[in-house]
Parts: structure tokens; C-alpha cells; sequence
């Protein structure tokens, strides 16, 4: 398991370097995120232990639902990434509910922006690591454009 795992890890370090040598910036992305996400898929959460927090997200919300049911992965990538290093799940796991919360209903620019500060300013104002926490906000605020097709972009409780 843990060759496996180690073998998943070389082959997507081995094809990031090959898609930061294309010369365009938008292919290389697409192809990036396809490759991230095959990497990192992971199947979705029960919302059980959230329910309350589902709740509650939803009476606040002033969007209406969107027709695809609302999944949630844990942190997404950093999840999968811990699970990768046998570690356990993220601690700020609830923030995270929160943000995909968000990402499903999606919205204008700016509620995008607002649910990214939010999960990073959470991430600073509880003293985790900065550079951790750049890193997350900029990995979001590029590879979750509304306009990549994947299961963790702006508004995906709607049809691409």
C-alpha cells in the first residue's frame, strides 16, 4: 500500500514538471487540476457529524440551493494529502465544511473571495503555519475557478 502510494506521489511530481515546461499557462492548468484531482479524489464525507452546522449554513443563506446534493471531501486535497502521510484529518476540518459549503452554492466574484479570505483568515488567526496558509488560499484561488470543470470549483452543486 504504502509503494503504491509512494508510486502515485512520483508520477504526480514527475508530471507537474512536465506541465510547468508548456508554454501555455491555461492548458498547463487545466491539465494540472485533471491530474490533481485524479490524484487526490477522494469519496465524499458523510454530512452526519455537520448536520447541525448544514443546517444552520442553510436557514443563513440567502442563495437558493443548487439541483446537485451538496458533498463534501474533507479539506479536499490537504485531506487526501494527510491521508497519504497516514496522518489524521485535518484540524480545521470544520472551517473547511464551511468553505464547501460555500464553493457549492457558488455566486458572484466576490462571495468566491469572501469564502477564500474567510478559510484563510481562520487558518492565520489560529497561528497555522503562513506559508501553509498562502499556500491553501492561492492553491484555491487558482485551481477552483468557476470555469475549471471539476468537482471542487466555484458553484459545483450546479452543472458545468
Amino acid at each position: 500500500m504504502i509503494a503504491y502510494q509512494f508510486f502515485k506521489f512520483l508520477i504526480y511530481l514527475f508530471f507537474i514538471l512536465l506541465v510547468i515546461d508548456c508554454s501555455k499557462i491555461y492548458l498547463s492548468l487545466f491539465v494540472m487540476s485533471l491530474f490533481f484531482y485524479l490524484i487526490t479524489y477522494r469519496k465524499p464525507y458523510s454530512n452526519r457529524e455537520y448536520e447541525n452546522l448544514y443546517r444552520k449554513l442553510k436557514e443563513e443563506s440567502q442563495l437558493d440551493d443548487p439541483p446537485y446534493k451538496f458533498t463534501w471531501d474533507g479539506c479536499s486535497a490537504l485531506s487526501a494529502l494527510l491521508e497519504l502521510l497516514n496522518m489524521s484529518n485535518a484540524p480545521f476540518e470544520k472551517e473547511c465544511f464551511i468553505h464547501d459549503y460555500a464553493y457549492w452554492k457558488g455566486g458572484s466574484y466576490n462571495l468566491r473571495k469572501e469564502a477564500d479570505l474567510r478559510l484563510y483568515n481562520y487558518l492565520i488567526d489560529n497561528n497555522y503555519n503562513s506559508l501553509l496558509s498562502k499556500i491553501i488560499y492561492y492553491t484555491m484561488r487558482i485551481f477552483a475557478s468557476p470555469t475549471m470543470p471539476f468537482p471542487w470549483r466555484w458553484g459545483y452543486g450546479y452543472k458545468y
